[in-house]
């Protein structure tokens, strides 16, 4: 990675996550597309901000699968982007609110061997997700 650059993690709904690797393009022309589907639990101004922060900014993702293995969407080259963004607060208290996000990245995924535990603290974007994050009225 670029020394400028950071890293940060976030927790997202585990049972609303999707990872998929597409193949398009004509006979003999064909390229990976690589589609990551994940929800982010709770309306609240941190999330949407983080929607609104990130929503043109070329990303790396690093995921755990539910096997276990790590993988890496986007590279130095060819970075992943948010695609779209649902945001809602769910109308019955039982409902879930949050936010799914899809992201696109024009490479496949690739497997990365090592453990995601040394980039940040789970849960946490840089120590002031609140204050990085929130949206003024």
């Amino acid at each position: 990675m670029r020394s400028e650059k950071k890293l940060f993690s976030i927790d997202v709904l585990v049972e609303e996550n999707e990872l998929r690797v597409n193949l398009t393009g004509q006979k003999e022309r064909k390229r990976s597309i690589t589609n990551f589907a994940f929800f982010i639990l709770g309306f609240r101004p941190s999330v949407l901000g983080f929607v609104k922060r990130c929503k043109n900014v070329p990303m790396i993702f690093f995921i755990q699968d539910v096997n276990g293995n790590n993988w890496q969407i986007g590279h130095s080259l060819n970075r992943a982007f948010i695609e779209t963004v649902e945001s809602w607060s769910g109308k019955r208290y039982e409902d879930n609110s949050g936010s799914a996000v899809t992201v696109n990245c024009n490479s496949s995924v690739f497997l990365y061997p090592k453990s995601l535990e040394h980039f940040a603290i789970p849960g946490d974007f840089n120590y002031d997700f609140n204050n990085d994050f929130f949206i003024k009225a």
